[in-house]
């Protein structure tokens, strides 16, 4: 659930940006974060994104609240990608991985020295499971653009959706949708 963040937190905030220059000559502009629409209590919510940007509009920091309502045990995680030719053409889209799932987001998350250990760093909500009722603040959090290069995602709209349960009691936690477009910058 917090690991639903996690996972955010990695693929998401390292990424979250309105127009964030790759250093490779690519840049992404973010559509949507927000949770899955139809969820019917949640245990996990997930609010109050906030993007720090720079002149150029380029996102330089993250922020957001997270909300337990119920004890998580133990997290499961899967995640699905949707690639589509762009944001206007969205009946292109098809299956880039479908349901990749993790059964040990608790012992990932406090690892130390990982590419997410900066964003658990700045996350109130401790690293390890059970994760307990309360309100969890993700501090602002720089957005550093060289991790943009570890992401082996080629030029589309892609859109995700993460999907938490608890391992343990089967239940379902939360879902998360991310939307964001990866295309060439243009040349001057």
């Amino acid at each position: 659930m917090g690991q639903t963040v996690l996972l955010f937190a990695i693929l998401c905030s390292v990424l979250l940006c309105a127009e964030t220059q790759f250093i490779i000559g690519r840049k992404v502009q973010f559509r949507k974060l927000a949770m899955c629409p139809g969820q019917r209590r949640p245990t996990l919510v997930f609010e109050n994104v906030v993007f720090t940007r720079n002149e150029q509009g380029a996102t330089t920091a993250i922020s957001f609240m997270v909300y337990v309502k119920k004890r998580v045990e133990r997290l499961t995680m899967s995640v699905t990608f949707w690639k589509c030719e762009d944001y206007e053409h969205m009946d292109s889209c098809e299956y880039y991985l479908k349901d990749y799932t993790s059964n040990d987001i608790c012992e990932l998350m406090g690892k130390k020295n990982q590419i997410w250990t900066p964003f658990m760093d700045n996350f109130s909500m401790p690293p390890r499971c059970p994760i307990n009722v309360g309100n969890y603040t993700f501090a602002p959090t720089p957005i550093n653009e060289k991790l943009l290069t570890i992401l082996p995602l080629p030029n589309a709209f892609w859109k995700l959706q993460f999907k938490g349960n608890d391992t343990i009691t089967g239940e379902y936690v939360s879902c998360v949708d991310v939307e964001f477009e990866i295309h060439s910058r243009r040349r001057n």
